[in-house]
């Protein structure tokens, strides 16, 4: 079929000078430096579908209240990419505000990374985190690259992480300390397409803010 695609594509040099600087300019972590090695783009009509069938179910319905994005607001991906020469053309297109639609990170290892550009994320080969089973993505290099793996034979030494266009649709906010376990996302009546955890306001000693997941 025409309308059937499936391939990776090596990232163009412009576009990988631009994705350099989104790492840089999107890490937390000043003592850290990463340099990229290789980038391929996932082209998927299956996964696409996919995608497209989910933006559909959270389109909001007439007489919905306008989604935003909680917390502090649009994640820091968002703001790095605006400041990047011709990346809404190239880099990242334009992402859907109503659906609270953004770029995030997925740390990894390049064979599990290798399975998601050929399925998709499978909730049942998900971890149990803080929030329980699901997709844990986040806004900070440094954050993501915590949860990257190195990889065996042809991918030794080789870390993977991948740049993902997320839904994040209606988000429940939870403010906490990193190493708490949150109660499970409501079901049924108030349930929630995402949650977005977010550390307590810094402290008047200092005006640092943590990343998010």
């Amino acid at each position: 079929s025409p309308d059937f695609f499936d391939d990776l594509y090596p990232v163009p040099m412009r576009d990988r000078e631009a994705l350099q600087q989104l790492i840089n300019e999107a890490c937390g972590d000043d003592a850290k430096q990463f340099r990229l090695l290789r980038a391929v783009r996932v082209e998927s009509s299956r996964l696409w579908v996919r995608y497209q069938s989910k933006a559909a179910h959270l389109e909001p319905k007439e007489g919905d209240a306008p989604r935003e994005f909680a917390g502090r607001g649009p994640p820091h991906t968002a703001e790095v990419l605006k400041r990047i020469e011709g990346a809404d053309q190239t880099l990242a297109h334009t992402l859907d505000a109503d659906l609270c639609e953004a770029y995030l990170w997925h740390g990894t290892k390049p064979e599990a990374a290798m399975h998601i550009t050929e399925r998709g994320f499978d909730m049942a080969l998900s971890t149990i985190g803080r929030f329980g089973r699901g997709c844990y993505f986040a806004e900070d290099f440094a954050k993501a690259d915590k949860y990257a793996e190195a990889g065996e034979g042809i991918y030794t030494d080789c870390y993977a992480m991948l740049l993902c266009r997320v839904l994040l649709g209606s988000q429940r906010l939870v403010r906490a300390k990193l190493d708490t376990f949150a109660s499970p996302a409501p079901s049924g009546a108030g349930a929630v397409d995402s949650t977005l955890a977010e550390p307590p306001p810094p402290s008047e000693a200092s005006d640092q803010a943590e990343p998010r997941d």
